[in-house]
């Protein structure tokens, strides 16, 4: 089963010029372990940090100074073999509009999958596999589209951008507002496939961040338990996604609201440090080692060669949309 454990995670910029330049501290000694089979919710108000953790988790970060630990498997992370182990889908879908859906998952397997264990044959499987997987089987043969060219809709998009990246069959998902522009039963959809690519499907973890540091993880079902001990309740009525995003947001309509609601983040944020503090001292439990072996190698010049025709002939079909 694959770990990724995160400690005292720090990430800090530059900003301005001169003697006006300051420096930002934008994520302050964030800590986390998530386990293979989890679907983790990291939720939080605007400006939290939640995609600056993401894009730190995934080693997509070049900016700014970033300390801390990162491990995967219990051993300290190799960015450029642990970029090839994990797939990330972007907030906004990059793909060509006048491919089909099996086209565009298509050239994604023949540009992304190993040539060296994998013949074409294997590939145009794995494709079909993705497609029942994703539920896109009746619409394999429609356009992408976009605002000229009638095509998929905003879910089955989502859902096409996603089956681009698990066509490498990854060890981590990790993706950024999957459910963002979509409509309920859409996002839900959505929702319910991300949760079945999962090993596991019977563990959800909720992460909660306020602005720069994190105030709560465990299950879903703990989250109101834990909230009621340290003093804030969530009405009967109310969702409790939207209730902690509020007590973790600033009020800044007045100076007495701002004040206030700061004292309230501060509080939750040392609860949460102070609870983690106690564990700490407790015997951790051992890493379970996963099983996978990664070789990583250089591209040979067929291989490359082998691309270029790839991307050639993917971008023929996006200029001139011969499908036949």
């Amino acid at each position: 089963m694959n770990t990724l454990e995160f400690n005292d995670i720090n990430y800090k910029v530059r900003t301005g010029k001169g003697k006006k330049a300051v420096t930002r501290h934008i994520l302050k000694n964030v800590n986390g372990n998530f386990v293979g089979g989890e679907l983790v919710a990291i939720i939080g108000s605007s400006g939290a940090g939640k995609t600056t953790l993401l894009n730190i988790l995934a080693g997509r970060v070049t900016g700014g100074i970033v300390t801390g630990e990162i491990l995967f498997n219990g051993s300290r992370r190799v960015e450029s073999q642990f970029k090839k182990m994990i797939a990330y889908v972007e907030q906004d879908d990059l793909l060509y509009p006048t491919l089909t859906v099996y086209e565009t998952l298509l050239y994604a397997a023949k540009l992304r999958v190993d040539n060296k264990r994998f013949n074409l044959s294997d590939k145009k499987e794995r494709v079909e596999n993705v497609i029942r997987q994703l539920r896109l089987t009746n619409s394999r043969n429609t356009l992408i589209g976009n605002e000229k060219i009638r095509g998929v809709s905003g879910g089955e998009r989502k859902r096409v951008s996603i089956g681009v990246e698990i066509i490498t069959d990854p060890l981590m998902l990790m993706l950024d507002e999957p459910t963002s522009g979509l409509d309920s039963n859409s996002a839900e959809n959505v929702i319910k496939l991300i949760k079945e690519f999962t090993i596991e499907k019977n563990v959800i973890t909720l992460v909660l961040l306020a602005p720069g540091g994190v105030v709560y993880m465990g299950s879903r079902a703990d989250s109101l338990d834990y909230f009621s001990s340290i003093g804030y309740d969530c009405p009967t009525q109310e969702n409790p996604a939207d209730f902690f995003i509020n007590l973790m947001t600033l009020d800044t309509l007045s100076e007495e609201s701002l004040e206030e609601s700061t004292k309230r983040v501060e509080h939750i944020k040392n609860s949460w440090a102070e609870k983690m503090a106690r564990e700490s001292s407790d015997t951790k439990e051992e890493n379970i080692q996963a099983s996978h072996e990664c070789l990583v190698g250089l591209l040979s010049l067929d291989e490359k060669n082998h691309d270029s025709t790839t991307v050639g002939q993917r971008s023929y079909l996006y200029c001139y949309g011969d499908h036949g």
